[in-house]
């Protein structure tokens, strides 16, 4: 939702916070089911890759990044208005996503150490199946993600404390993040397997990928903080 200048040059001294309707939500709602329908329509048919189911995929994350782009500009527009109510229900949203977030990850986790514990051929990777090595490139990703997090910090407490060095911070981080992102997406060229091939590369290819999504969208959050920190409107 955004404000409008008439509706918020009405209410600017009252007591409550008026929003108009905005399409980004419906538009991005949208676009995201369909993007999901294709993605499990590719992933049932088996990961495949092509030029024409590429360039589809391609248009619809452009027009989710284009509809988030303008519907975070909306949202920063509301937060300048410094009304507590909007802060309040984010901090309220932001909890209930993290909630939501911890019970799928232990949900999957669950169901991988279950099937760890009492494996048959149905059930844990089969013969001839390619199984990441933890001491390579799972290591390696994990080493990536523990830096990150660290650079991360230190570019959270320079901006605290008015310090410079916040940028360097955050710019390691961001290298840090892409080159995760390109090894856990080798990792997914080199597993030898689709996403219904058995539970294993189903659970496997979940919770690698919703982890993937997550990191995706908070460096796409990230990189909207630091732009606003840096061009505040």
């Amino acid at each position: 939702f955004g404000f409008s200048n008439s509706i918020h040059q009405e209410v600017a001294s009252g007591p409550f916070c008026l929003l108009v309707n905005s399409p980004w939500l419906s538009v991005f709602a949208l676009l995201f089911f369909l993007y999901v329908l294709g993605l499990n329509l590719y992933c049932w048919n088996g990961i495949h890759f092509s030029w024409s189911l590429d360039f589809v995929f391609f248009c619809l994350f452009s027009g989710l990044i284009i509809t988030l782009h303008f519907w975070f500009r909306d949202l920063l527009r509301e937060l300048n208005k410094k009304y507590e109510i909007l802060l309040m229900v984010l901090f309220l949203v932001f909890f209930l996503f993290l909630a939501s977030e911890g019970l799928l990850f232990i949900s999957f986790f669950w169901a991988s150490l279950h099937s760890l514990s009492s494996p048959s051929l149905g059930v844990w990777p089969a013969e001839g199946f390619y199984v990441p090595d933890p001491c390579e490139l799972t290591f390696a990703n994990t080493l990536l993600l523990s830096n990150a997090a660290v650079s991360l910090g230190g570019a959270f407490v320079s901006l605290e404390i008015s310090s410079s060095f916040w940028v360097l911070f955050s710019l390691f981080s961001f290298i840090l993040a892409w080159t995760f992102m390109s090894l856990q997406i080798k990792e997914f060229r080199i597993m030898g397997l689709s996403i219904n091939d058995s539970v294993y590369s189903s659970v496997f290819f979940f919770l690698t990928g919703l982890h993937f999504f997550h990191l995706v969208v908070g460096l796409f959050l990230l990189s909207l903080f630091f732009w606003g920190c840096c061009f505040p409107t």
